[in-house]
């Protein structure tokens, strides 16, 4: 008995430590890089925000977390006074749509339309636990909501905002992180904001209570190796702002551990007996840094496949 509560408590422990350590993530001060002449990011709590600003006004991807709020509307008004006009969520994870209604107050002089995946707006609405996370959202305001959604997966063409002289696309994707993903690519100036399709230099977190799975990350990795070149640039959900050499790397990753994990299970292997063998030992070095633990990675990679 005195085992079985150890080793539940040990579990419990490396979940919490994940939830603590997003949280502490989302209190850091804001950083602000600008990486081409309209295109900025911050990094202000949560997720990596990516800010495109020009004659039109605003465009965000992503807002991060609520309990950063100061801190990323003083960062926006540090890269421009114009309001912000649209806002795309890439997914329903609180520390991506955490100041979606500190952007659609006129309060802050902010008008957003916010745009996201139906399911999106779903979750969001709905509110849930995240197993992942030990974090239970609850239901977001009215005003946090998207008002424009849309259903498309991987094979349809994307949606199109006409801003500031770019046809910025908003891809959707098949489940993948979870069941409502996109990312967004400026053709001309040559981005792609990732959310949490992408998280570059850490294990990814696959949140499989919402949908996710590992096959559905690497279908979505491929579709934005294809859209890039050598001068890309990638900004992921978490992590530094990447090249497609960086995220051939996580592709690369990710075809490894979901062929380990198709192997174990074609075997009749148990997650739990699985584990023992220590079976991503050789990349732990290089991806175990991050705020989910080995273990956590695969059993969300295990339970998704």
């Amino acid at each position: 008995m005195m085992i079985k509560r150890t080793a539940a408590l040990s579990v419990l422990l490396t979940v919490s430590l994940a939830a603590v350590s997003l949280v502490a993530e989302a209190r850091k001060p804001a950083k602000i890089e600008q990486i081409t002449d309209h295109i900025t990011v911050l990094k202000a709590g949560g997720g990596n925000i990516t800010l495109f600003s020009g004659s039109d006004g605003l465009f965000v991807a992503d807002t991060g977390a609520a309990h950063s709020r100061d801190r990323m509307l003083n960062a926006v008004k540090s890269v421009s006074d114009q309001p912000v006009r649209f806002v795309v969520n890439t997914h329903w994870h609180f520390d991506h749509v955490g100041n979606n209604d500190g952007l659609h107050t006129p309060k802050h002089n902010h008008h957003a339309v916010v745009i996201a995946h139906e399911n999106v707006r779903k979750r969001m609405a709905a509110g849930q636990y995240i197993p992942g996370l030990d974090r239970t959202t609850g239901p977001a305001p009215e005003d946090a909501l998207p008002v424009i959604t849309y259903t498309s997966g991987s094979d349809s063409a994307p949606t199109i905002v006409h801003f500031n002289g770019e046809k910025v696309q908003v891809f959707a994707v098949d489940p993948a992180h979870t069941d409502g993903d996109s990312f967004v690519f400026w053709p001309t100036s040559n981005v792609i904001h990732s959310g949490d399709l992408f998280f570059n230099g850490i294990w990814p977190l696959i949140d499989d209570s919402s949908g996710g799975n590992i096959d559905g990350v690497i279908s979505a990795a491929q579709k934005m190796l294809a859209l890039s070149d050598n001068n890309t640039q990638i900004v992921p959900g978490h992590g530094p702002v990447a090249s497609k050499a960086d995220l051939q790397h996580y592709l690369n990753m990710l075809n490894a551990v979901a062929q380990r994990v198709k192997a174990a299970k074609a075997q009749n292997k148990t997650l739990k007996g699985w584990l023992a063998e220590n079976p991503l030992q050789d990349m732990e070095e290089e991806w175990g840094d991050g705020f989910l633990s080995t273990v956590r990675f695969i059993g969300a990679v295990w339970r998704g496949l």
